[in-house]
């Protein structure tokens, strides 16, 4: 007996499913008693569970049917490059205590990964930042401890397991919100004139948690289609993190302070039909950036139909390349977005963190690969992406990962689309001028193509004449501020004078 499957089903030419066309799909679910409808989002596109033999039927009905697995994406963690995890029950004989180092106080639900020759074993702290896991193997080739947030991350080499306990100290992040792109991308000084202001971009995630660092406009919940409030949640804390890269102010410096954020939701259990219906609504509401942090070995040409629409609508599509150092992943593998692989700096995160896993053991130049990151020729762009500080829902943490790099690509081109006005043609044209003009102004930093794309972008060196130019206005605008307020002053005298004329008047007529 064939095996149900999730399928999408959709238009070949179009991301809206036509009316005519969605006739006929019903008429053809209603006649065969397999097929269930698991949903439909607003353009009209059908998730169908059924076996493949009724996909064949459905395809050989009608050829403008598109016929997809709607298979799950997967979200680019904050720890890459560790697999086959297996979470332990909470038992002996091996027990793990986290403490802050300065204060010696526990550190609750940090993630704690013991690795073996053969298994990786994962559990969380509890209140009193205890981990107790089941070692089927000893001794431990190492651990390496994730905290929640505040704290950077630690890798323990070869841990002295002393009675089956062993106690990890964990060191604060500085409370300095700013992260090492200020100053390699002269930030500060581009941030004086352009903060992304007006620019839309949507956040493709996991949501956006209320924080004080960020502040969201709206957003939409394509896989969850009851709780269109549930934007605002964010569990796993990914989507928080990349939207205060992009936008975070207050306690947190983001790159493009003053963009408008929107969240939409479709993790955790995202879905290729997730995608399609998230793009829609972004070209409906008219958001300028999309950010996809995640992606797919697989292709989806309904996603592809989706991306096409959306670029022809000027919307700039960056995406996470991937974070398991093979093939660039889908859709950042599609010619219409902006692929981003990351890269990381020496000396900008501890040397016994779990960043340092990115870096190569050789390296020795000051910005290197990140060792996790997917490489290809679809790569357009590199950017940072090891040890940036950022907004969780709890606080502030440090991730690694290409999603960290693609929002630092999406905040920038908000930058872009502020500092040159003339580029927002609404059509496909704004997307392509994005584009081209970050690669235009990337430095090379001596990596392969397929591995660094055109290079990193040089901010302040692409926005000079824009700079320069709002300089002078400011500069033209004091001027006449003075002129306006030496006038002021010299109509108050004149109104006084005024008044002093018209009083002697008055009194030599009586």
């Amino acid at each position: 007996m064939l095996t149900e499957k999730r399928y999408l089903v959709g238009c070949r030419n179009s991301s809206i499913m036509p009316l005519a066309l969605e006739k006929k799909l019903i008429d053809f679910i209603d006649r065969e008693s397999n097929v269930k409808l698991l949903n439909k989002t607003r353009t009209g596109v059908h998730v169908l569970e059924m076996n493949p033999e009724i996909a064949e039927k459905l395809n050989a009905e009608e050829p403008l049917f598109i016929i997809e697995e709607d298979l799950q994406l997967e979200l680019f963690t904050r720890l890459p490059g560790i697999n086959s995890v297996l979470t332990t029950d909470n038992a002996c004989p091996l027990v793990v205590t986290v403490i802050d180092e300065e204060t010696g106080l526990s550190v609750q639900q940090a993630d704690v990964y013991c690795f073996t020759p053969s298994v990786t074993m994962q559990v969380k702290t509890d209140e009193k930042g205890i981990a107790e896991i089941t070692c089927c193997e000893m001794p431990l080739n190492k651990i390496i401890v994730v905290p929640k947030n505040t704290f950077w991350s630690k890798i323990v080499d070869s841990p002295e397991c002393l009675n089956k306990m062993v106690v990890i100290k964990l060191r604060r992040i500085p409370e300095r919100r700013h992260n090492w792109i200020e100053q390699q991308m002269s930030l500060g000084e581009v941030r004086r004139f352009f903060t992304g202001k007006s620019i839309r971009i949507a956040i493709v995630d996991s949501g956006v948690s209320p924080h004080e660092s960020l502040v969201a406009s709206g957003g939409y919940c394509p896989a969850f289609p009851d709780d269109q409030q549930g934007w605002a949640e964010d569990p796993d804390g990914h989507g928080t993190y990349c939207a205060g890269i992009i936008a975070g102010i207050n306690h947190l410096s983001g790159i493009a302070p003053d963009a408008e954020i929107f969240s939409v939701k479709i993790f955790p259990d995202a879905h290729f039909s997730d995608v399609v219906d998230a793009i829609n609504w972004c070209i409906d509401n008219h958001i300028d950036i999309i950010n996809l942090g995640f992606g797919s070995i697989h292709y989806c040409s309904q996603i592809e139909i989706a991306l096409h629409e959306a670029i022809q609508r000027g919307i700039v599509c960056v995406c996470a390349a991937g974070n398991h150092g093979a093939a660039v992943a889908f859709p950042a593998s599609s010619p219409r977005t902006i692929a981003v692989s990351a890269i990381g700096k020496t000396g900008t995160f501890p040397v016994d963190s779990a960043s340092s896993l990115s870096c190569p053991q050789q390296e020795q130049a000051e910005l290197f690969f990140a060792e996790f990151s997917n490489r290809g020729a679809e790569i357009d762009l590199c950017a940072p992406g090891v040890a940036l500080v950022s907004s969780v829902p709890s606080g502030y943490a440090s991730f690694d990962g290409t999603s960290t790099a693609c929002a630092v690509i999406t905040a920038l081109s908000a930058l872009v689309m502020e500092a040159f006005p003339e580029i927002k043609t609404g059509d496909y044209r704004q997307s392509l001028a994005v584009k081209r003009l970050l690669k235009q102004s990337s430095l090379d930093i001596g990596l392969p193509y397929s591995m660094q794309g055109s290079g990193y972008p040089c901010i302040y060196s692409l926005l000079k004449k824009p700079i320069a130019q709002k300089k002078r206005e400011y500069a033209t605008r004091k001027i006449l501020q003075k002129d306006l307020e030496y006038l002021h002053e010299k109509a108050i005298l004149c109104r006084d004078d005024i008044n002093r004329v018209l009083s002697e008047l008055e009194s030599i007529s009586m």
